[in-house]
């Protein structure tokens, strides 16, 4: 069985629990795959995209989406 939900913000105890993982900016995709390696993804692409110690990564990509894929495209471009 497959279940899509949309989870705006979730907590860390709830995003710990994801098994995939789409993120989204201005409807671009900027990440789909595995929940849990997904802070390594971005901190691989550059150490600026490093999600910060001890800290929700569901709160970590709103900023990142925030900031916009244009942002993340000037990485992923290298």
């Amino acid at each position: 069985m497959c279940v899509a939900a949309s989870i705006h913000q979730p907590s860390s105890e709830v995003f710990a629990q994801f098994d995939q993982l789409m993120i989204l900016s201005q409807g671009h995709p900027g990440y789909l795959g595995p929940a849990a390696p997904s802070t390594d993804y971005f901190a691989a692409i550059s150490p600026e995209l490093e999600c910060p110690a001890r800290y929700n990564p569901a709160d970590y990509f709103m900023q990142l989406t925030c900031e916009s894929l244009v942002m993340l495209s000037r990485f992923v471009a290298r």
